[in-house]
């Protein structure tokens, strides 16, 4: 696969650590960088993220989360004042040390000095201690990373129409392979001269402007027709791990569409830390373990098909590329890649979700 529609522009930025007045209202900032994406004309191209919005908050846990069922109480070391649920729903928390670093959760609520968050599940929120740091930062969403003026999605003047351009959302939480598009949404721009653009979702016509793009997932921009247009991403540089849940269901395969949030290409051999649950292949023959599915964006075309299938073999823990059985371990990975991992079937009744973990390698 050919990164030859991205450039990359990574410039140094303020200090790694912010000076702060008050916790409640002061960003966190990394390197910034950008990131040029040309969305062909006539065809689909995926699209992830590279870049998070700059952190609104970061500090330590004064003591293990508390609570119980759907969530999980954050105490904080310090005085933190935060407004009363300034970080409710649109944002979430990423630790970026201990036990669960690059794994994030939303904000479910705040008070002026604890957050609480959804925890999806994931019981193991627990087990963080006293002194893992996080930051607090904003999801991207429809509305903020393609706001009122851009270019780069063909608008529409109304959501009833037939649009130029759509932006498909997988279905990250559908059961099988081979998923159809989880939403369709379109940009609407009925009068451009009295500002009232805003998003839809083509599933019940709703407002989308607050549709939220997870920060290890991808989209689809679709095209009908010429001309191509460029999408820039631009913001924060991450440097804490990107951690991912992957499910295994019971009773058959598993599609999970992942999202490489690094501005950086990565060989196949360095994409996942030591450890990572991807379940070996007898050998670099046989294909029967975990899959990983990428997608090519200099072809041309709708729904199109992958076009790289890996595997791993046990027989010497290495890369294989399905299609001719060669090793692939130095195979580079674009920056901003669709990624699909297909998991095995589990055993485990109701399935499984283990944890993938990217480190940067910049």
């Amino acid at each position: 696969m050919k990164q030859t529609l991205k450039t990359l522009c990574l410039t140094a930025a303020l200090s790694l650590a912010a000076s702060f007045a008050n916790a409640a209202t002061t960003a966190y900032t990394d390197p910034v960088g950008a990131l040029s994406v040309t969305l062909r004309g006539g065809s689909d191209t995926y699209v992830a993220v590279p870049f998070a919005k700059a952190a609104d908050f970061q500090g330590t846990l004064s003591g293990a989360p508390t609570g119980a069922g759907l969530t999980r109480t954050l105490s904080i070391t310090g005085t933190p004042s935060f407004g009363v649920n300034s970080f409710q729903n649109l944002w979430y928390v990423q630790f970026t040390s201990g036990v669960l670093a690059g794994r994030y959760y939303t904000v479910a609520s705040n008070t002026a000095t604890q957050i609480t968050i959804n925890i999806d599940g994931d019981t193991t929120v627990s087990s963080a201690g006293s002194t893992d740091s996080f930051k607090v930062v904003k999801y991207w969403t429809l509305g903020s990373l393609f706001p009122e003026g851009q270019t780069a999605i063909k608008t529409t003047d109304s959501e009833f129409n037939a649009a130029p351009t759509e932006v498909q959302i997988p279905s990250f939480s559908g059961n099988g392979i081979n998923l159809s598009s989880g939403r369709i949404l379109v940009a609407v721009d009925p009068t451009p001269a009295l500002g009232d653009y805003y998003w839809s979702d083509l599933s019940d016509f709703s407002i989308a402007d607050d549709f939220i793009l997870p920060p290890d997932g991808y989209f689809v921009v679709r095209h009908y027709s010429a001309p191509s247009t460029t999408f820039v991403s631009s913001g924060s540089v991450s440097f804490s791990s990107q951690t991912t849940g992957v499910f295994a269901r019971n009773g058959g395969q598993q599609d999970n569409f992942i999202g490489l949030a690094r501005p950086k290409d990565v060989n196949l051999s360095a994409l996942f830390t030591a450890g990572s649950p991807f379940v070996e292949s007898s050998d670099e023959f046989a294909g029967d373990g975990d899959l990983l599915f990428l997608y090519d964006n200099s072809i041309v075309g709708f729904n199109k098909s992958v076009s790289k299938i890996f595997a791993k073999s046990a027989a010497d823990h290495s890369w294989y590329d399905q299609s001719d059985f060669s090793n692939a371990d130095t195979f580079s990975v674009p920056a901003s890649s669709a990624i699909i991992i297909r998991k095995l079937a589990t055993a485990t009744p109701g399935g499984q979700t283990t944890f993938f973990t990217n480190d940067k390698n910049y």
